[in-house]
């Protein structure tokens, strides 16, 4: 027994020996008493007392250390001051925070610091109302723990009680499917107690693991199996039954597991039993029970349930998330969270979102990317107003002249003057040019929102032409290109080397020559286009002809008539169409070519015109209105009476048939009163009498427009005859003899013509 109780005695001292020693630092107080500022620190250290796996140094020994080093316990202290604190102190951790009055509130901090490293292990804040001493008490042991549960999260340690453990996203699992339940689990020599359910998850590290299985009336079942880390490795087992009578003994107890939030995970001694609300058989004895859920810190409990006993557990996850809203100038820009693209752009909310630190980016096209590191806290919104610099500026550009183009790196961006023109960040080569200045290179940087400004005055590279001369209006090429016409200053013209044409159409020579412009010089020609004329005589039999040439009459300078025989001083070059035209005459039309600086002579006969009325010319008129043919006949009294006749017929014509309509009906209503008369016979005989009288009149008034169309009809034909027949005989005759010569060949023609 002695030495029994010597190895515990010895194990235990060497847990307290393995223990890290915590010191409080005094929380300064703004906006609450000294007195309540040191209460409230004691109040931290005695919650922190509760975890075991800590010393926490007494403030009377802090103190004496401290005095005894020269040093203060309060104030304001940076974390280099508080690391050399807990360096003289000789603890391995920090506690230290603060108290600050916020008007209604107050503002709670506290965090925990590496001695060694100076990091920072652990981060809270909270708030409580101002001058309510309770709640500022009572927040010290909240604050003391949620430092303390981001602590043992940290360190990977459990921290005994009901506190966070180690984070098992590393772990593997082994899912055991037993063909027997109420079996013992011993894992590495380790026993489970034992378990109803026949299939059972367990989380175990990574590495070997040897698995016993053991029932009474079974034979043991011993297994090794290798777990990989975040992998499910299955295993069956079979138990065979020994023949060997079990003694029924109770070996289990009753737990029941509620939660807030529900659905946490139920691991029991690293079995996973399900999720809250929870309710099973557990072997008696001693277990850890732990609950975890995705955002909230996980709870460990270490429990002892005795056998048949029933124990309820109502257990509180803490939350391990918080949010960060995100808002950017300008706004739509893509959010990226540990490099991870969130699908909303800004102004957006992340929510929930595990605490601790994310390097956040906010990027918008042709902007910086703004790459910072946000911490999440519990709880805590925490707010992003981002204003990202534009990667871009504007270029104000103004040139004389204006209308220049512009272009950047070779790329055409438009015409002087150019306005706010936005460019990405960076150099550039700037080139400005124009026609009849030289062109001009510059290079420029455009820098992150901001705008440069160039006033740009180009230098002239032109002279001036100018030509006078005749004819006016005559067309002015240079190089090809239409620049005015006759007389003109052309300006600008580029230095150098130009052709200049000047031409006035078909009938000038135009004038073609190379000439050369210098620098702010005024360059002349002076040019007297030829005219590409010819001329003509013209000579007519008999003479007196007007004549007409190209459709037009010639007339003399003072605007008379002219008549052949007549010599026309200019034609123009080419081909011309002369007409000759006399009374009595037929009109005369040759073509002939007029040749540079030379004279042409024309002679044409002109032939008497005897006019020779056809009878089928009469005929048709006749045929198409009466009376048309004889008039053509020039017998004019004639014709007037076929066309008068005939529209008195057709008047005629139209009034009976307009009197038989009135006729007619009256027979057709007095035979219809007839048809339906009753009474005596005389009565009858004079209805009879009517009826026939009715009928005697519409039929003579029929056979008048029958004797009257047949009028019209014969009229119509004998017009037709008459104009066939009676046309008046002529008997003239003629003769005409027509000589033409071009000025190299005489040609001669005579022509009769009879009725």
């Amino acid at each position: 027994m002695k030495l029994k109780a010597l190895i515990v005695l010895l194990l235990f001292s060497a847990h307290l020996l393995a223990v890290d020693r915590i010191a409080i630092f005094d929380f300064p107080g703004e906006g609450v008493s000294n007195n309540q500022s040191k209460t409230f620190t004691d109040r931290v250290r005695n919650a922190l007392v509760s975890y075991a796996q800590f010393e926490v140094m007494e403030r009377e020994k802090f103190e004496a250390i401290m005095e005894e080093q020269k040093m203060q316990l309060s104030g304001i202290c940076n974390e280099d001051c508080i690391v050399e604190v807990g360096q003289v102190a000789g603890v391995q951790y920090m506690v230290s925070g603060d108290i600050r009055d916020l008007g209604n509130t107050l503002y709670l901090a506290a965090r925990i610091i590496d001695v060694e490293t100076s990091r920072l292990m652990a981060s809270q804040d909270m708030t409580v109302p101002a001058n309510d001493v309770e709640a500022l008490l009572k927040a010290a042991p909240e604050l003391a723990d949620a430092i303390m549960q981001q602590f043992v999260e940290k360190k990977g340690i459990t921290a005994g009680g009901y506190q966070t453990i180690v984070d098992d996203s590393e772990l593997g699992k082994l899912r055991l499917s037993i063909s027997e339940p109420d079996i013992q689990l011993v894992i590495d020599g380790r026993s489970r107690g034992t378990i109803s359910r026949k299939d059972i998850i367990i989380q175990l590290t990574p590495g070997q693991h040897d698995i016993q299985i053991i029932k009474d009336g079974f034979e043991s079942q011993k297994t090794t199996v290798a777990i990989q880390s975040r992998t499910v490795t299955s295993k069956a087992i079979e138990l065979k039954s020994t023949g060997a009578v079990i003694e029924e003994l109770v070996d289990w107890s009753f737990l029941t597991i509620e939660s807030v939030p529900s659905e946490a995970m139920v691991v029991i001694d690293g079995i996973e039993y399900g999720q809250t609300f929870f309710q099973d058989k557990i072997a008696p004895g001693k277990h850890t029970v732990r609950l975890s859920k995705p955002l909230y810190y996980s709870v460990v409990k270490e429990i002892v349930l005795d056998p048949g006993g029933m124990l309820p557990l109502d257990l509180n996850l803490k939350p391990n998330y918080g949010s960060v809203s995100i808002n950017s100038e300008p706004a739509g820009a893509r959010i990226m969270l540990n490099h991870r693209q969130e699908l909303q752009t800004t102004p957006h909310t992340v929510t929930p979102l595990q605490s601790g630190q994310y390097d956040l980016s906010i990027s918008f096209p042709d902007y910086r990317d703004d790459n910072r590191t946000v911490t999440i806290s519990d709880g805590v919104e925490t707010k992003i107003n981002a204003t990202l610099i534009p990667a871009f500026g504007w270029l104000d550009l103004a040139s004389d002249p204006t209308g220049a183009q512009v272009l950047i790196d070779g790329r055409d961006i438009g015409v002087t003057p150019l306005t706010k023109h936005r460019l990405p960040s960076g150099n550039y080569v700037l080139s400005i040019k124009t026609e009849y200045y030289k062109e001009y290179q510059q290079m420029i940087t455009i820098e992150d929102g901001k705008s440069l400004q160039q006033d740009i005055a180009l230098l002239a590279d032109f002279g001036r032409l100018s030509v006078q001369g005749f004819p006016e209006g005559a067309r002015i090429l240079v190089d090809g290109k239409f620049s005015g016409k006759v007389p003109s200053i052309i300006e600008p013209v580029s230095v150098g080397s130009h052709n200049v044409k000047i031409e006035a159409g078909e009938h000038f020579k135009s004038h073609d020559q190379e000439i050369f412009i210098g620098l702010n010089d005024m360059a002349g020609i002076q040019v007297n286009l030829k005219e590409l004329t010819g001329s003509l005589i013209a000579s007519s039999n008999p003479p007196g002809a007007s004549i007409i040439v190209d459709g037009q009459i010639t007339r003399t300078e003072g605007g008379e008539i002219v008549v052949t025989p007549y010599t026309i001083p200019k034609l123009w070059t080419g081909s011309h169409e002369i007409a000759f035209k006399l009374d009595g005459f037929a009109e005369a039309t040759q073509t002939i070519t007029i040749r540079e600086d030379q004279r042409e002579v024309l002679q044409v006969n002109l032939e008497k015109l005897i006019y020779i009325k056809s009878r089928k010319q009469a005929v048709w008129r006749s045929a198409l209105i009466p009376g048309l043919g004889q008039i053509y006949e020039e017998r004019t009294v004639t014709g007037g009476l076929y066309l008068a006749s005939q529209l008195a017929l057709f008047y005629m014509l139209v009034d009976a048939r307009s009197e038989y309509e009135t006729l007619h009906q009256d027979y057709l209503d007095k035979r219809t009163f007839y048809t339906e008369f009753i009474g005596s016979q005389d009565q009858i005989a004079a209805l009879w009498t009517d009826v026939e009288d009715a009928y005697d009149l519409s039929e003579s008034n029929y056979q008048k427009q029958q004797i009257t169309m047949g009028l019209i009809a014969g009229a119509y034909l004998w017009n037709i005859a008459d104009a066939w027949l009676f046309m008046p005989k002529r008997t003239e005759s003629s003769w005409s003899t027509n000589i033409h010569t071009d000025g190299h060949s005489i040609a001669a023609r005579v022509s009769v013509k009879l009725p």
